[in-house]
């Protein structure tokens, strides 16, 4: 009787544990890069360009409407809110106090307003950790300090 012999042969590939293994650096690597490319604010922009792009959003929406259009915040709270009640969170940390063209806001809202002719109430946003949001009406400039 022939005696078949039978052939093994080793397929080329990984196996499950190794696969594992690199799914588990490739983890632990993008871990440790997240906080450094989230720290900027939304989507890895900086709080000014953040700001800047929410100014220019806001003098839009006024002059297309030719009327004020305002944002409303709450102090503690890092969302601002349209008019439209669309909510907005364009600082990272909550804002704590609030001054408005040059007067603090009581209580505890504050209230920015954007008018058609392009120019927005000056603010200062001071937040948590006690950073500054400073925006200029007459440059258009957002600059933190």
């Amino acid at each position: 009787m022939p005696t078949s012999k039978v052939l093994r042969s080793r397929s080329s590939g990984f196996t499950l544990i190794e696969l594992l293994v690199v799914i588990i650096i490739i983890g632990i690597g993008i871990s440790a890069l997240m906080p450094k490319l989230a720290k900027n604010g939304i989507a890895g922009q900086s709080r000014e360009d953040v700001f800047s792009s929410l100014i220019t959003e806001q003098l839009k929406n006024a002059e297309e409407l030719n009327r004020q259009v305002c944002l409303r915040g709450e102090k503690g709270s890092s969302a601002m809110y349209t008019e439209e009640k669309k909510k907005l969170t364009p600082a990272s940390d909550p804002i704590m106090s609030a001054d408005i063209n040059g007067s603090p806001s009581t209580g505890g809202q504050y209230v920015i307003c954007f008018y058609p002719d392009g120019v927005f109430d000056q603010f200062d946003l001071t937040d948590s950790s006690g950073r500054v949001i400073s925006a200029d009406p007459i440059t258009k400039t957002v600059v933190i300090r």
